[in-house]
């Protein structure tokens, strides 16, 4: 019987408008509703920030205290600089920059002959292209994005980096002192104070290891405090700000006719400060994101060196290397 009815089987030709795809959730969509994704970057940028905050403020020693040096001030930067703020997209400069249409001037139009058949085929012919509509913006508002965009990409690009230094330290530490007594704790996360003839002979060489790398470790980490500390970072910030500054003072006054020898020279010096501190900026945001990077790179490096340390410490505790 069920072979009978596979064999007999007949499909039904109608056709059915139901076809489902991943694109109906796009197309359905309510096009007033704000795009979350794209409006809570920020906010997605001062969590990451507040998180990687914890994770500085109990680190052992001074270590909290330098790195903080840093980070409070790019935190509360950021909360000064993106405060009601919105990361948009930056509309290219033919979006913005084109010449003025003429609206006042009579054009006359010639109206199309009407055929008596109309011809499909022939109804794409002559059109080139289609109209684009293009949105006005003005100069300052396109610096105004180009800053909070640079902001937020810079750090955010930050951001990641420390979160990846830190995360790296914290497992080497938490690896190091889970279960441990306190006496053993204090001594992996302090320098160690042992002498040679307080260790076993066959340990002799972690105690070795572990005084080399902490010294390493200890110079490292003051020349990450001399290189990058608050007063440094205030400096990097305060100059890539006031560059935005100027490039907002000049974006706000616009050319004039150059109807004279003296309007041509006011146009003149206008572009040249334009491009001057347009320039300015760029080095000001490029020596700030060089800063940042570098921060990253040392205290990376000072953080394996302290790993190394912990582990050799790790390893003469749990051989009973000391007497």
């Amino acid at each position: 019987m069920y072979l009978k009815q596979q064999i007999s089987y007949r499909p039904n030709l109608n056709y059915q408008d139901e076809y489902i795809s991943d694109a109906s959730n796009v197309f359905d969509k309510d096009n007033n509703q704000p795009n979350v994704d794209d409006n809570d970057i920020i906010g997605d940028l001062i969590e990451q920030g507040e998180i990687i905050d914890g994770l500085i403020g109990k680190l052992p020693n001074d270590t909290s205290d330098a790195i903080s040096e840093i980070i409070d001030q790019i935190l509360d930067f950021i909360e000064e600089e993106l405060k009601d703020k919105e990361y948009e997209r930056i509309p290219e400069e033919w979006e913005w920059k084109y010449d003025d249409t003429v609206e006042d001037e009579d054009i006359d139009i010639e109206a199309p002959d009407k055929d008596d058949k109309f011809d499909e085929e022939d109804f794409w012919e002559d059109v080139d292209e289609f109209p684009i509509i293009k949105e006005e913006h003005t100069q300052l508002e396109i610096i105004e994005k180009e800053y909070v965009k640079n902001i937020v990409d810079l750090f955010e690009d930050y951001f990641i980096n420390l979160h990846t230094t830190l995360s790296t330290l914290w497992t080497g530490l938490v690896l190091a002192i889970i279960n441990k007594p306190t006496s053993e704790i204090d001594m992996v996360l302090n320098n160690i104070l042992l002498t040679s003839s307080e260790i076993k002979n066959d340990s002799k060489h972690l105690l070795d290891s572990t005084i080399r790398t902490q010294l390493l470790k200890d110079m490292k980490f003051d020349y990450f405090k001399n290189m990058f500390n608050a007063e440094e970072t205030i400096t990097h910030l305060r100059q890539f700000k006031s560059m935005y500054e100027l490039r907002k003072r000049y974006a706000v006054i616009e050319e004039v006719e150059p109807n004279n020898n003296s309007e041509q020279m006011n146009n003149n010096i206008l572009n040249g400060l334009q491009a001057i501190y347009s320039k300015k900026y760029d080095i000001a945001y490029e020596n700030l994101y060089r800063y940042l990077k570098s921060s990253n790179k040392v205290l990376e490096d000072t953080f394996q060196t302290w790993v190394s340390e912990i582990k050799s410490k790790q390893t003469l505790l749990e051989r009973k290397g000391i007497k």
